[in-house]
């Protein structure tokens, strides 16, 4: 539906990552990958900047540090949208002919209701690593958190710390997987007997492996969503989340649960493991 938008008369397209690593490059590798199933005579590039070329099409992976370029097809890959600034940076994007693709129907709306001007689409996301795996049977009860931290806490920092202090520090029965990155400063001053703490490149079969090794994958995060939520989804794993963003438009396992705060996320982990 976004490719073939209007009259197209170029057939070169640029897929700007603009940050390397970690899900931003997959899902760039992955639309790569679709556009040509799609079209097989489409010439695809996948880069770090935008070369400047006029007339081709760009697709930016993510809209708040997007350099769009006049005289072209400037499509725009949106994520969560938790704070003004993030507001205004779609606002000043759409006097580009922008063009916004969401990754849920909750986050589509607003952009429309904000902007207003018919070029924003959802698309339900895919899962970037996985086909239908069965799942591992697990002996104990072990949770994973599939993310990384950053610096303006909305992973929801103050909730991690809590949960591995009521959950897992108080239950040696419980284990606790984190495959991610920025969880020093919490980790450090506790015993990580029953925490395994992958901070190291991504690799698909390894972040696969891990995964299955979950009972529930839990997310704190109110940014929209995450994709180890997804990819949870595709295995049949159970999951604790918030009811946000694409969450609410992908099946679950029986067994999972969505929450609207965060606290609610630790008050059924205790309930579980008690």
């Amino acid at each position: 539906k976004i490719m073939y938008k209007g009259y197209i008369d170029n057939n070169q397209i640029e897929i700007v990552c603009y940050e390397e690593g970690w899900i931003l490059e997959s899902i760039c590798k992955s639309l790569s990958k679709k556009l040509k199933e799609l079209n097989p005579i489409l010439i695809i590039k996948i880069t770090n900047k935008p070369s400047g070329r006029e007339g081709i099409i760009y697709f930016h992976f993510y809209y708040q540090i997007a350099k769009p370029v006049h005289n072209s097809r400037n499509i725009f890959y949106v994520t969560h949208i938790d704070k003004y600034h993030k507001a205004l940076k779609l606002i000043e994007l759409s006097k580009y002919n922008g063009e916004f693709f969401c990754v849920s129907e909750e986050t589509a709306s607003y952009v429309n209701n904000l902007l207003r001007d018919g070029n924003v689409y959802a698309i339900k996301p895919w899962s970037l690593h996985l086909k239908q795996i069965k799942k591992e049977k697990n002996r104990k009860i072990t949770f994973g958190m599939f993310f990384r931290i950053y610096s303006d806490r909305r992973k929801g920092n103050f909730y991690i710390e809590d949960f591995i202090r009521k959950i897992i520090l108080k239950n040696k029965n419980n284990k606790l997987i984190i495959y991610g990155s920025g969880f020093e400063k919490i980790l450090e001053p506790i015993d990580t007997k029953n925490i395994k703490y992958i901070n190291k490149e991504f690799k698909r079969s390894e972040y696969i492996n891990y995964l299955k090794k979950c009972d529930y994958v839990i997310y704190f995060g109110k940014d929209e969503g995450s994709y180890s939520i997804l990819d949870s989804s595709y295995l049949g794993i159970k999951v604790i989340t918030i009811n946000q963003g694409f969450h609410k438009d992908i099946p679950f396992k029986k067994g999972s649960h969505l929450v609207n705060k965060q606290k609610e996320i630790i008050e059924i982990a205790q309930t579980l493991t008690k």
